[in-house]
Parts: structure tokens; sequence; C-alpha cells
């Protein structure tokens, strides 16, 4: 979609779920970039809307709110970004969770059976994958 409006992107990991088991599961999701979108940056509204986006393709309308929060929260505690350096990791995001409330959120939402466009997995394994990683994270 972003590319019939002439915005350059790729994705990078799209191939990895099937070692899913082998690596962790954080490191087999997949990865979107671009040279004109940032997730982190000068513009939140950009990347509040595409994470807001993203939430409602995989869980019920009632439960966009807690899984933008767990997104957010599982950006500031990535595993890959502690392993920048100092000077070269993102700025955290602003988040309302514990780490806690992030697992409890986590464990609540409930997946959209029916996203309004294809998802590479379904919303529940999504979730379920989610649930791991926060532990793992934890």
């Amino acid at each position: 979609m972003l590319e019939t409006h002439g915005i350059e992107c790729f994705i990078r990991g799209q191939h990895l779920l099937g070692a899913v088991g082998g690596l962790p599961v954080q490191e087999c999701w997949q990865s979107f970039f671009s040279s004109k979108v940032t997730f982190h940056g000068s513009h939140p509204n950009t990347s509040g809307r595409l994470r807001r986006n993203f939430a409602k393709l995989v869980v019920v309308r009632d439960d966009v709110d807690k899984l933008v929060e767990v997104m957010i929260w599982v950006e500031n505690n990535s595993y890959w970004e502690e392993q920048m350096p100092e000077d070269s990791r993102l700025p955290k995001l602003p988040v309302t969770v514990s780490t806690q409330r992030a697992r409890k959120l986590a464990g609540e939402i409930r997946p959209n059976a029916k996203p309004a466009m294809p998802l590479p997995v379904s919303s529940q394994q999504w979730l379920e994958d989610l649930q791991i990683s926060i532990e793992k994270m934890s």
C-alpha cells in the first residue's frame, strides 16, 4: 500500500516465522523499514497512527488501546535495542504500563477473528507469541 503512494519500504524477516523454536520469537518478528516513515522521530502522530492501525487489525476494537500500550512497552524493552551502543539507541517512547501490567494486559487482549486485511499469522498466534516474548523479556 505504501509503495503505491511512492513510499519506498521493505519488510525484514518475512520468512523467519519457520525458525520460531530454534530462534527466540521476538527475533523472528517481521520488521518494517522505510526511508520516509519512522516509528521514532519528530512526528509522533505517524508512529502512533501506524501502531494503532496495526492494533486494529490484530485485536477487537475494545482492546486496541491495550495492545498499543503493550507494543510501546515491548519497543522500550527490546533486547535488540539494549544491545545497541548507548549513543545509537532510539529514545524511549512514553509508556504508562509497567512490566507486570504489560504482562497482564497481553493476557487479556482478544484477537480480531476477521482482520480487514490478511496477516502473515493469525491474530491469535501473534498474541500468543507476544505473551511468550513478554515473559522472556521480563
